[in-house]
This record gives C-alpha cells, structure tokens and sequence, in this order.
C-alpha cells in the first residue's frame, strides 16, 4: 500500500494557533478532521501525528493508500527533526512528502504547488531541505499576503526564528520587525472571512496531489489571473468616455 507523509509548518501553543505562520497547521488539522483522525502528541517524532487509511483512490491503487500526518511541536527552525524521524521510522523518501506551508511571496488565498526550489527566506522550509538533504520535495505554498516593502522578505530567515518571541524580540529597532509581527500575528477581519474557504481549498488541492502527478495539479492551480488585453483597457476606456467617466 502507499504511503504518503503530508506535514504542516507552525510553531508550538494556542498563542501562535491562528496566526499566518500557522497556516500550514491549519490545512493538516483540518484534513485530520476530514479523514476522522485525531492528532496526538508523540515524544519520539516531537510532533502531532496521526494517521488515516484511504481505502478508494480515484482512478488509482484499489488498495488504497496509507496518509500519515505530522504537525512539528518544535519551532520553525527545527520542523526538519519531526519529518526526518518519521520518514525513517517509516521507511518513507522525499517523493513520499508533502509539505504544506505559508508564504509571504504570495497574496492571501492564492496558492502555489512546487516540486523543488529554494527555501525562499522560509526558515521551516529551511531545517526540512537541511534534513532532507535535497530541495526536491513536493510543497503546498499557501499565500499570507505582502508586505509593502519586498525587501524586507529576505529577512524571513530570522525574523521567524527558534522562539517567535525571541524573533520578535530580537528585531527590534531593526528592518526585520515587520515581518517579524506580520507573519506571527493574525489574520486581518477580511482575510478571516475567507479563511475557513481557503483552507478548504489547501485541504483540497492537498488531497489531489495524493492521487493525481504533481504536474497535473501544478498546471491547474498554479495559473496566473489573466490581465486585461490591450483591446480590452482600450474597450473600457471608450465606456467610461461615453458615460462621462474619467478613464
């Protein structure tokens, strides 16, 4: 039977439970909640895990699969010591892995699937490659907004450090303390209202990559909205002229 291991990024405790940084917690627990599986502390992994068996994989294996879920009870530095431990307690490699995580580069309710690439700034990102001994593992980018200033991205890797307070504490006076509070604070009161839909769709796009080829999901979610044609601006212009409008 297959096995796949999709772990969610987060750090520790209710204080952090609905900030940004959590939103790759969010989309496992809720797809535990969907599979019936309740997630339980386990010393030896550091981390929540639980695990469901899928008897019916649409238009896959008949036997089904075996989905093991993991939420790191470590800080974001070090999500790469639960995901390594159980990887190899269960035999499992780097094209079993799902990673589901937040991203700063991408505006809240888009997403992203990639099979490789850097860590991006990410420091859960980061211990994961560094564990992992490789930068090709499949990753569900779930986006959290962006700053104003795209500058102040790259300093992700130590504004979300070991201890969210010390990150927070430690960037003071410095470029890094708004991403610093931005990433570790919650969600706005437009951004809640979609958030339970957004979350859905991780849940769903997650599922996916358990039974469809990561490029068959890729080329779906990962479109660009379109931007309007030259002839279509010009179209609207000519509107607003005729009513009267300022173009």
């Amino acid at each position: 039977m297959k096995q796949y291991l999709v772990l969610g990024l987060g750090n520790p405790g209710t204080k952090y439970a609905m900030t940004r940084h959590n939103l790759g917690y969010m989309v496992v627990q809720a797809l535990a909640k969907k599979q019936g599986c309740a997630l339980k502390a386990d010393s030896h992994f550091q981390a929540l895990t639980a695990k469901a068996v899928i008897r019916s994989t649409p238009g896959g294996d008949p036997e089904g699969l075996t989905l093991h879920l993991v939420l790191p009870t470590t800080y974001m530095n070090i999500s790469g010591v639960a995901m390594r431990r159980y990887l190899d307690y269960y035999k499992m490699s780097a094209d079993q892995l799902i990673v589901v995580t937040d991203d700063i580069a991408l505006p809240f309710g888009t997403m992203r699937i990639r099979n490789e690439g850097s860590a991006g700034g990410h420091n859960g990102l980061k211990s994961i490659e560094a564990y992992l001994n490789t930068a090709h593992y499949v990753r569900v980018r779930m986006g959290i907004g962006k700053l104003e200033s795209p500058a102040t991205v790259s300093a992700l890797s130590s504004a979300a450090g070991s201890s969210p307070d010390a990150a927070k504490e430690s960037s003071k006076g410095s470029s890094e303390q708004p991403l610093a509070d931005y990433v570790l604070s919650p969600f706005s009161s437009e951004e809640k209202a979609q958030l339970t839909e957004f979350v859905i769709r991780g849940v769903q796009v997650t599922e996916r990559l358990l039974h469809e080829h990561v490029t068959v999901v890729m080329n779906s979610v990962n479109v660009k909205p379109r931007k309007p044609a030259k002839e279509d601006k010009e179209k609207a212009n000519t509107l607003k002229q005729g009513t009267g409008e300022q173009a």
